[in-house]
């Protein structure tokens, strides 16, 4: 996204693509969708989605150089799939605190399914086709999670955290 911005990536000693440093928010990764899209309903969707399983996770490091957009031959663009996403709440002694905040919200464990909502109504995004992103994206995840293949710490943190996401107003 940084480059997709226009953005420098060594500007603030490289620290840039983090939204505190002066990078990238989700409004601006949603403007640059809504602007080269074919579908931008769909790829808001896609960035719905893509925060709601980044705080579900809890990776509060997933920042402006994580996310990036695919150019197919026929000139679509579409967000690309997630890449190093990382449940860093899985480690105490790294931080809670988001690299892109959510609805003016920085502390992962305070994120709820309304802050999501709310913030892709900042970019114009329907509340109803938000919400469903968000609650269809839990559901995939912690369906996907109960498998045994799944480590238990990283199961029950997903369990817990969408219940928490879920749960609260």
């Amino acid at each position: 996204m940084l480059q997709a911005l226009g953005i420098d990536s060594s500007d603030n000693q490289g620290r840039i693509k983090y939204e505190r440093h002066g990078g990238p928010t989700f409004r601006h990764v949603a403007e640059a969708l809504s602007a080269t899209a074919e579908d931008p309903p769909v790829e808001l969707d896609v960035l719905v989605r893509t925060m709601t399983f980044n705080v579900l996770i809890g990776n509060a490091d997933a920042h402006g150089k994580d996310l990036s957009l695919l150019h197919d031959p026929l000139g679509t663009v579409r967000l690309a799939p997630l890449y190093d996403t990382v449940p860093t709440m899985l480690w105490p002694n790294l931080r809670a605190f988001s690299a892109m905040r959510i609805d003016g919200k920085e502390d992962l464990r305070d994120i709820t399914v309304a802050d999501l909502v709310a913030e892709a109504g900042r970019w114009g995004h329907g509340a109803q086709r938000s919400a469903r992103a968000a609650r269809d994206l839990i559901a995939a995840v912690v369906e996907a999670t109960a498998a045994d293949t799944v480590p238990p710490n990283v199961r029950e943190l997903v369990r817990h955290r969408s219940k928490l996401l879920l749960s609260r107003p």
